[in-house]
């Protein structure tokens, strides 16, 4: 029951910041009109919050999932290695000139799926999983990262860099709904991985 209604009570305070993030702005809205089928603000800022909402739970899914996983409460996809991975295999796209709104993150996640597979496969000792050995392999892999991604602006053009830089800092100005559409599909599709793995089996982290 108590689950329940924090449940509920987080959701309604989503759909209050969703509001308010649509309504408030450098001109503000009236929110009476928010579901206008013509009304600008669906067009530009509800892409954007939209797109902030989704990243966000993005995210946290990750980060839990991580400090789930590792049962370390500072393990997250950046100090794990896994964004590290996911920013060079996005990268190595736009290098390649493969920047559409589909390949692009399929780069991206390939990049963070085969970083978790060598981090993991490192970081096994007698079969077993280290989570402090596994945090500092996934610094340094971060690192490595971080230096190949340095290379690959310091080699390419200068507005092929500048495209590198923008995406790897990040936006949420959706260019259209589209865009948003296939973000949702990425989160929801990875939430709905996450719910039916949670619980059916035991990782194989050592205990300290």
């Amino acid at each position: 029951m108590r689950r329940t209604t924090l449940v509920l009570v987080l959701v309604a305070l989503l759909l209050v910041t969703l509001a308010l993030g649509v309504a408030v702005g450098t001109s503000s809205v009236d929110p009476t009109v928010l579901f206008g089928a013509d009304d600008w603000t669906l067009r530009l800022r509800l892409r954007r919050v939209l797109g902030g909402a989704l990243c966000g739970a993005g995210l946290a899914a990750a980060g839990t999932s991580f400090q789930a996983l590792l049962r370390n409460p500072l393990a997250d996809p950046y100090v794990v290695g896994v964004s590290g991975g996911a920013a060079l295999g996005g990268v190595l796209a736009l290098v390649l000139g493969i920047g559409s709104r589909w390949a692009l993150p399929g780069f991206a996640f390939g990049g963070a799926v085969l970083s978790v597979l060598l981090l993991f496969a490192l970081a096994q000792a007698r079969g077993r999983t280290d989570p402090l050995t596994l945090l500092l392999i996934g610094v340094i892999f971060n690192a490595f990262a971080a230096a190949v991604v340095t290379f690959f602006k310091a080699v390419v053009s200068p507005m092929k860099a500048q495209e590198i830089l923008f995406w790897l800092m990040g936006d949420i100005s959706a260019e259209s709904t589209s865009t948003v559409v296939a973000l949702g599909v990425y989160v929801i599709a990875g939430l709905l991985v996450l719910q039916l793995l949670a619980g059916a089996h035991k990782p194989p982290v050592a205990r300290r």
